[in-house]
């Protein structure tokens, strides 16, 4: 589902009206932008949207990201070109083929990390992706009405992400209706399934031992 998409859904769900004139096409053109039925709700759902994709990705609930940061020459490594990306770094690995090694890190700041081993392998980091938020501008440029999919962001979330954006659009007008969507979207969103790092160290060596 791409961005537009999810936010006509949102506006047409909150409505509830038999309008077969409030079509996605029409919506996309700007035609309910000064309707005073749809423009409030139009107008601000971008945030709810944007508030219920964080909470996902905050409860680690979006696949993670990789990125690969090439064969490195020393142990201190720049980051700087995916930084901005990144929220919060889960693992680093040498992968050679269908073989992986995870090694420890330190993070100097946002642009820089510190591996333990140095290997003359490609080096991958895999990370939580911090999403940006979105604007409504966004949903009428076909270059940033991206597919919520690319972020990890399934049909499924999109469904609980409408029904939370439904019950944050209506609080001002039913605050119980509203209190409902919300808390059913976020049992939805604890009920989807937390994501785990794919690449667990698959060896353990002894790094230190006793001498007798």
């Amino acid at each position: 589902m791409t961005l537009s998409e999810l936010t006509y859904a949102v506006v047409k769900n909150v409505k509830y009206l038999e309008d077969a004139g409030f079509t996605y096409d029409a919506f996309l053109q700007g035609d309910y932008d000064a309707d005073q039925d749809y423009s409030n709700s139009i107008n601000n759902a971008i945030a709810p949207i944007n508030e219920a994709i964080h909470r996902l990705s905050d409860r680690n609930k979006i696949l993670y990201k990789i990125a690969t940061l090439g064969v490195p020459n020393s142990a201190l490594i720049d980051i700087s070109q995916f930084a901005r990306h990144i929220k919060k770094i889960k693992n680093v690995f040498y992968m050679n083929g269908s073989y992986y090694k995870k090694v420890g890190h330190r993070e100097y700041g946002k642009e820089f990390i510190y591996v333990e081993v140095v290997m003359n392998y490609p080096l991958y980091v895999e990370y939580i992706e911090d999403i940006k938020s979105f604007k409504k501008e966004d949903i009428y440029n076909e270059e940033k009405d991206i597919d919520l999919y690319t972020l990890g962001i399934t049909e499924t979330m999109c469904s609980y992400i409408i029904e939370y954006a439904q019950g944050k659009l209506q609080e001002p007008i039913a605050p119980e209706l509203a209190n409902m969507h919300i808390t059913r979207a976020e049992q939805y969103f604890e009920d989807l399934e937390e994501q785990q790092t794919s690449f667990n160290q698959e060896v353990v060596s002894r790094k230190y031992g006793i001498i007798r």
